[in-house]
């Protein structure tokens, strides 16, 4: 079995369409969910697997899970940061990074995923924290962006088009994505959000 394949084809699967909302609801994708096929890969190809740390900036609005496995993580002696810049959808800034206990763990992975990806932002072992420790920060906040996506797509907007018209109300207000979602989900039967008499249309 070519496990660092399979490893790589379920890292690209999983961030492929992670940060597109869904097109009928505009629910947020649950990234707990969404992480523990992964995981169970990771587990399977380096049984010293300690845990990852998920950072995704999506609509300029950091979203974080650390995923810790059972029982002392203090042994972490490897890590192997991966850049997701070459997913269309997130920001540059967007990363994961897996720990092991075992130094090496990871040298194979990273040459199969620096094939597999195009990547060039691969790091082994720059970050080794003393210990890792399961938490998400930042899923609320873009829960309100996505169902201010949804939202606008229930007057009429595309997926694109909703997003588009949210970076112009942030613009029009010198505000955030965050607060022009909150705008939006203040009054979500406006008449103000309809595609044909949007704001981006009007201007």
């Amino acid at each position: 079995m070519d496990t660092p394949r399979l490893l790589t084809d379920d890292i690209h699967n999983l961030f492929s369409d992670l940060a597109v909302p869904d097109a009928i609801t505009g629910q947020p994708v649950d990234l707990e969910d969404s992480l523990t096929a992964l995981t169970v890969a990771l587990k399977r190809a380096a049984p010293s697997y300690r845990g990852l740390v998920l950072s995704l900036v999506i609509d300029e609005q950091p979203v974080s899970v650390a995923s810790a496995e059972v029982g002392n993580t203090s042994d972490i002696a490897t890590s192997l940061c991966v850049s997701l810049a070459w997913v269309s959808s997130l920001s540059a800034d967007s990363q994961i990074t897996f720990y092991a206990s075992v130094p090496g763990t990871f040298v194979d992975l990273a040459a199969d995923l620096s094939f597999a990806l195009g990547s060039e932002s691969l790091h082994l072992d720059e970050d080794i924290p003393s210990a890792l420790v399961s938490n998400l920060t930042g899923v609320n906040r873009l829960s309100t962006i996505n169902e201010a996506v949804g939202i606008l797509i229930g007057h009429g907007h595309t997926p694109d088009s909703a997003q588009h018209e949210l970076r112009y109300i942030a613009e029009a207000n010198a505000s955030s994505i965050q607060r022009a979602a909150e705008v939006v989900t203040d009054s979500p039967t406006s008449g103000r959000w309809d595609e044909d008499g949007s704001i981006a249309q009007r201007c």
